[in-house]
């Protein structure tokens, strides 16, 4: 018997999937040397008299397809918590990772879709490149792929919600390029926008994508963020230790009393809050040059105006008492103010009134 060995290489316009078939024969012939009167299998297969021929033998190769697919979350704007853990306002990164195998990929597109609460802000980078239009680099990682350039007008522009759209086009791998650079990643930011999500401690934001090549074949990936929100509660509101209500109201002397009021918020979410804002609009009743001994507890630390708080007193008969915190409120903590005032003494006996408090922000 005869043995024979040899390699073929597959070229770059193979399509992954598609099926190639090699096939062969073997001839022989009945005498040693040219003879017109010889049988050389010229006729075929089992083709009489001229049949020195085997069968043809094939063997069928699937050019296999490697290509994968994969989401992740590369950085977010919030950097006291895991990556992946956001604020509304926000920014996240997101990473699509594109494996290809060496030779041609047709038809390289994402359609990547953002759960709503997430408005697309800007392109990081598409194979390394950070300037749009967008062109394979011409060494290094990513230098192995070879595309045509893709202009900016035709992937998303800030602002744009729901599916998001990157054509990349027909990709040729290198197969003698750089092995450990097959990957070719696109990076993006977006936003947690304002005014969609309901206020809620925490919310899941799934965001999916599909890759599609090759006109038919699919890969699809997914990744999610966390969305934590600071939900501050409905301020309560004691009067020398008491809740009053209009039917059990607080009897005072006008002429010779001081009520101690006390106001408490506390943060029942998971995010802090920033910036909040107490304001106590004081009945015409209670003198507003009388207001003493007001002191504040932010986290359950004594604050201090001007440092931790800001103390607005209120400029008119009937006005508002604003306490606007400098310091947040972290979860799970308080904001308690609580201060002494006392009464205009020009009104009648026996009335109901009341002076309530509200957080604006």
């Amino acid at each position: 018997s005869v043995t024979i060995t040899y390699d073929v290489l597959v070229l770059n316009d193979v399509v992954a999937g598609q099926n190639l078939t090699n096939s062969a024969v073997a001839q022989w012939t009945g005498l040693n040397g040219v003879n017109a009167n010889e049988r050389d299998g010229s006729d075929g297969f089992g083709v009489e008299p001229n049949d020195y021929e085997t069968d043809l033998q094939s063997v069928p190769l699937i050019v296999a397809d490697n290509t994968a697919f994969a989401k992740s979350v590369a950085a977010d704007s919030d950097t006291s918590t895991p990556v992946g853990t956001l604020r509304i306002g926000d920014t996240v990164d997101y990473r699509l990772d594109i494996s290809l195998q060496e030779g041609t990929t047709n038809g390289v597109s994402v359609q990547d879709t953002l759960d709503a609460g997430l408005v697309f802000d800007s392109i990081i980078s598409i194979n390394g490149d950070a300037a749009a239009d967008y062109d394979p680099p011409a060494s290094g990682a990513g230098s192995n792929f070879s595309y045509n350039t893709i202009a900016a007008g035709l992937l998303p522009s800030a602002g744009a919600i729901g599916s998001l759209n990157f054509p990349i086009g027909d990709v040729t791998n290198d197969p003698l390029g750089d092995a450990t650079t097959d990957t070719l990643t696109i990076v993006y930011r977006a936003r947690v926008a304002t005014g969609v999500l309901t206020q809620s401690p925490s919310t899941t934001l799934n965001n999916s994508a599909v890759l599609t090549y090759n006109t038919t074949s699919t890969l699809n990936a997914s990744a999610s963020v966390t969305v934590q929100q600071p939900v501050m509660s409905t301020v309560t509101k004691l009067g020398n230790g008491t809740a009053n209500t209009d039917l059990s109201p607080l009897a005072v002397n006008v002429a010779t009393d001081i009520v101690q009021f006390t106001l408490e918020s506390c943060n029942t979410g998971l995010a802090p809050a920033y910036n909040v804002q107490l304001t106590d609009v004081l009945a015409t009743q209670l003198d507003e040059s009388s207001v003493a001994g007001l002191t504040v507890t932010i986290n359950g630390a004594a604050a201090n105006d001007g440092v931790n708080y800001d103390y607005t007193p209120p400029a008119v008969r009937g006005g508002s008492l604003v306490i606007d915190l400098i310091d947040a409120v972290n979860p799970g903590q308080c904001v308690t103010v609580v201060y002494d005032i006392g009464f205009h003494t020009d009104f009648g006996p026996n009335e109901l009134w009341s002076n309530s408090v509200t957080l604006d922000e």
